[in-house]
């Protein structure tokens, strides 16, 4: 009793079950047959969007008050923001600086201990008063590479124990422009001694 091949294919082709759609919305299902079924489908579709769309003012955009709303929003965001997002990124350049300096103290004092004499090549104070505001570190090795947040100053040892002092300060710490506060705040977190 089963169907044969063609009497299946003329049903399928006689009767379309269609669902249509508006944007994501179902609207109906509706059964379309017959031997014209390719264009009932296409003016059922027609008729049923053009229905539709035709219900809807408007063009579904967004008001001028909601888009003030939200740039309004923005705009406390971004105040709230942009100081920690500043901080952090001062913080980060201050941790590259004081990384790099550790690896120059380290083979200044490396140097000292091998030699048992002050290296000519490291700029101290004691030999040049205006090598105190240091912005590159000069590797012995030949090495450069630019302090991205400070300066730094290399002195002799003042303890009679020999090897070399390092002290690092960021520009915050010293701004002409900057009050008290912040400038102790920023001796305490970003000034670094190397002994």
């Amino acid at each position: 009793m089963g169907l044969d091949l063609l009497t299946l294919a003329s049903y399928i082709f006689n009767n379309y079950f269609i669902d249509i759609y508006f944007g994501n919305d179902k609207i109906m299902t509706e059964k379309i047959s017959g031997p014209d079924a390719c264009g009932m489908y296409c003016n059922v579709m027609e008729r049923k969007v053009m229905k539709k769309s035709k219900g809807k003012k408007g063009n579904g955009g967004f008001s001028l008050v909601e888009l003030i709303i939200v740039i309004a929003i923005m705009a406390v965001l971004v105040g709230v923001l942009a100081p920690q997002y500043l901080s952090y990124i001062h913080k980060a350049k201050v941790a590259a600086d004081q990384a790099n300096l550790k690896n120059y103290y380290t083979e200044i004092q490396m140097d000292y201990i091998t030699t048992g004499k002050y290296n000519s090549m490291v700029p101290t104070v004691q030999n040049s008063p205006a090598d105190y505001m240091q912005r590159e570190i000069h590797f012995l090795n030949g090495q450069t590479v630019k302090l991205k947040a400070g300066y730094f100053a290399v002195t002799e040892d003042t303890r009679s124990q020999g090897g070399y002092n390092l002290c690092y300060h960021c520009d915050l710490c010293t701004a002409a422009d900057a009050d008290e506060q912040t400038k102790q705040k920023h001796l305490e977190t970003c000034m670094i001694t190397f002994l």
